[in-house]
């Protein structure tokens, strides 16, 4: 009889045990988990979603004289519904802020009036040179996101400044905001040493 109340004990146990664990991996199978309970995490699961999501997004911002589409009547021109596609698609992963959206719209409907003003259709589009979360050409590492390390600049109950340090020595600013127990990207800088 104790054999079989200690059996069932054990069975109960997994079985509730499992359960628990299938109901924490589905919530943490968001990309906004609410369990993002640092500026830390909130950085590197971006990173983690742009390695695997992001890196070719930014490919059709500028319309007029690449690849196939070259015509050298044309000149550059900011694609403004790629822009919108692009910056949608980087806050609806729920760990960039409005603001983050804000500043590059900004910066595309300037580099848009340079383009008027200094047409150009030859060689890459001025502005256009790099990958805008990466600032770089080059992949500083992101198959590498657990050697990265953090230093905390600032932080307080409902902002952080924090640097990312990438082994291959390419340093990020973040800045972040906090609205409930969510923490929110709201600029990314890089940081020359």
């Amino acid at each position: 009889m104790r054999t079989s109340i200690f059996i069932l004990l054990i069975w109960t146990f997994f079985s509730c045990s499992r359960t628990a664990d299938n109901t924490n991996s589905a919530s943490t199978t968001s990309v906004t988990s609410e369990a993002e309970s640092s500026p830390e995490t909130t950085i590197l699961n971006f990173l983690k979603w742009y390695k695997d999501n992001g890196t070719n997004l930014a490919s059709d911002l500028v319309s007029g004289n690449s690849g196939a589409e070259w015509d050298s009547t044309k000149f550059y021109a900011i694609n403004f519904p790629a822009t919108e596609k692009y910056l949608k698609t980087l806050t609806e992963t729920g760990m960039l802020s409005n603001k983050y959206s804000d500043k590059w719209r900004d910066y595309f409907k300037k580099c848009d009036k340079q383009f008027k003003d200094h047409p150009a259709n030859d060689g890459p589009p001025e502005g256009f040179e790099y990958d805008f979360i990466l600032f770089s050409q080059e992949d500083p590492g992101l198959s590498e996101l657990d050697k990265i390390n953090f230093d905390v600049l600032k932080k307080d109950a409902n902002s952080a400044e924090i640097l990312v340090n990438f082994p291959s020595d390419y340093h990020y600013k973040y800045q972040l905001s906090k609205f409930g127990q969510h923490w929110t990207i709201d600029d990314i800088e890089p940081v020359f040493k």
